[in-house]
This record gives structure tokens, sequence and C-alpha cells, in this order.
């Protein structure tokens, strides 16, 4: 299975502006999702407008432009549309969506979800992999899925609820709940 990885990263976060780039144990919170898809092994291509994350991220992985359709406030369904884009774009058979809000990963827990997707759903399958509470640490899309246009059929993969941070309140939470 040839598998990629993206993050979608914007520092305009109405709860908590600037987020992506908020410290955690002294690493921003992008920071932990580039480090993750290193450890895994996977290319992290970077959806963003932002020209600050560009300047972050640029030396560290690709950045994908993200289409002016994206920006603003998101509705229902376009992300399934912007991972269509990226798919346009990405030559894998899997695409990894990876929330810079959840910074830790559990490497096994996620090696274990798509070994377990490869099994039921098979390496030309088209599902998606949602993992942990609504927003998922981590979703798995399959190329013939985003080329079919369903948004319909998600395989889900129980866990333990990963920290996700939305506000500088969860921020100082995980900070607590993060071994230093």
């Amino acid at each position: 299975m040839k598998v990629a990885a993206v993050t979608c990263a914007r520092m305009d976060s109405e709860r908590f502006p600037g987020k992506c780039l908020a410290r955690l144990r002294g690493r921003p919170l992008l920071q932990y999702t580039i480090d993750f898809a290193r450890t895994i092994g996977w290319p992290l291509f970077v959806n963003t407008y932002d020209l600050t994350i560009m300047r972050y991220v640029a030396a560290q992985c690709p950045i994908i432009f993200e289409p002016e359709r994206f920006y603003g406030e998101r509705q229902e369904g376009l992300g399934f549309e912007m991972m269509q884009f990226v798919n346009r774009i990405v030559d894998a058979d899997h695409l990894v969506l990876l929330q810079p809000t959840h910074p830790i990963r559990d490497v096994c827990a996620v090696d274990s979800a798509m070994k377990q997707f490869a099994l039921e759903r098979g390496s030309r399958g088209a599902s998606v992999v949602e993992t942990g509470e609504e927003s998922g640490s981590f979703y798995l899309y399959s190329r013939a899925y985003l080329e079919s246009g369903d948004d319909n059929h998600p395989m889900r993969f129980p866990e333990a609820r990963p920290i996700d941070i939305h506000t500088r309140s969860d921020l100082e939470e995980a900070e607590r709940c993060i071994p230093a």
C-alpha cells in the first residue's frame, strides 16, 4: 500500500487563533504531526493558504496551496472535497489525513487500524477510516474511495479518546496530561 499523509494547517481558528503553531511541551502542535509522519515513514503534504505556516514547514515537507473555495467557514463535506483535490496531486494508493489538533498519536494503534483496513477492505477498497472522537486523530482514504465521490461509508475504529486541542484551555489541559 503506497501511503501519503496530508494535514490541513491554518492560523485563523476562531476559538484559538494561531493554534497550529501554539507550543505544547516546547514544540508547535503542527510539529507533532510532522514528526509522527516521519516516525511512521509517510511523506507528509501540508495543505494551507497561510504564509506563516508555509514559512514554518517549507524546509520540512511539501506544501499544497489550498484553493480559495476551501477558505473561510467550513461546511459539511468540504473536507471530503479537499481530500479529492489532494488525491489528484499526490501519487498514493491511500491518503491519511492527520489533524494537527491531535498532537499525540499511538504509532501502534495507527498501524493496527491500517492493517485491519487492508484486511477488511483491501488495498483498492473504497472507504475511509475514522478514529477517535468526531474529528478523529486520523482518517484513511483510499484512492478508489476518493475517485468514487461516495462520502458515506466510513470504517470506524474504537480507541481511547485522543487529546484534541481546540482552545487555549485544551492546550493547558494537554500540558498537564502529557508526560514531560
